[in-house]
């Protein structure tokens, strides 16, 4: 009976791993009518998607229901959209011809400038649910520091890697960050991904990182971080992108691209972002994790209800 035993739960195991491996995204191509190039790049929980689409040499900003889009833009040249959290309040930078950046929060009627502290320019690439919001700033030596800025106190703290160019792009409602510092020049595959947790306590107050380097990535960028601590990221040159799980990476592609960007994770474990296609078009996309099939929860089922009913006849 021992041996029936180790049998079955041999059979629950071996089908609950072959539901993991059978588990694949689903991915759902997203794209503005008209446009040129769709990037999603924010998701909340309520599946409100945000992004950017160009459409005559102009980016503009958009927030998408599952249904209608909605353009949004500051200014003639280019907005761009990248988070929206769960009160609809959503962040960004638009751009001005002359090349100034500025960063931005919107409930789509209100809309205000970010005055972050020492800044030529600025963005706003990520907001959490209590308002929080992260990004990175330009000072007058053209070097770039992330920042976050702590809503409830109304005040901004840099978040810099040593003397690197420093790039906060999410922010959980716990207030975990997620960035990465470039040590070169842009696209020289010099970048390094981490997670933000602080800083140590006073008198010290030594900032609290986690480094990511992704196997075989040419940079790496951690993204996003979800309030599960689920991790994404990719490599800095766009090629793949990653999921960190229990520890481990996992490359994370869309189907047929030769390029995929995640961009962000919801709590739902929904993904957005980009991916190029064969003839070098950039689209949006959608990916969501699969119901389990219901064959697969039956066979699951009827193995541990055996296992149930082996162990009731040994304790008679």
């Amino acid at each position: 009976m021992k041996k029936a035993i180790v049998i079955l739960l041999f059979v629950a195991v071996s089908l609950l791993n072959l539901q993991n491996q059978a588990s694949a995204y689903s991915f759902t191509t997203i794209d503005v009518p008209g446009s040129t190039r769709t990037e999603v790049i924010g998701i909340n929980n309520n599946g409100t998607m945000v992004g950017a689409y160009n459409s005559g040499g102009k980016d503009i900003g958009f927030i998408y229901d599952g249904s209608t889009f909605t353009d949004f833009s500051i200014g003639t040249y280019k907005t761009r959209i990248y988070d929206i959290n769960d009160d609809g309040t959503f962040v960004g930078f638009y751009m001005r011809h002359d090349g100034a950046y500025y960063g931005y929060q919107s409930d789509g009627v209100n809309t205000s400038t970010l005055n972050v502290q020492d800044s030529k320019y600025s963005t706003a690439l990520g907001i959490n649910n209590n308002g929080d919001i992260v990004g990175y700033y330009q000072d007058i030596g053209d070097n770039h520091h992330g920042y976050i800025y702590h809503a409830a106190a109304g005040v901004y703290d840099a978040i810099d890697v040593h003397s690197y160019n420093t790039y906060a792009v999410d922010i959980s409602n716990a207030g975990r960050v997620a960035g990465y510092y470039r040590t070169g020049a842009y696209g020289a595959g010099t970048e390094t991904g981490f997670i933000f947790d602080g800083k140590t306590p006073a008198p010290y107050l030594d900032p609290i990182f986690t480094f990511y380097d992704f196997p075989g990535a040419h940079g790496s960028e951690v993204r996003s971080i979800n309030n599960g601590n689920a991790i994404i990221g990719g490599a800095a040159d766009g090629s793949t992108g990653i999921i960190v799980e229990d520890g481990s990476t996992i490359p994370f592609t869309y189907p047929g691209a030769t390029a995929t960007n995640p961009y962000r994770i919801n709590d739902y474990g929904a993904i957005v972002g980009s991916y190029t296609d064969a003839s070098g078009n950039v689209h949006g996309f959608l990916a969501s994790e699969p119901v389990p099939e219901p064959s697969t929860v039956f066979l699951l089922g009827a193995g541990l209800l055996g296992l149930a009913r082996a162990r009731r006849k040994i304790g008679k």
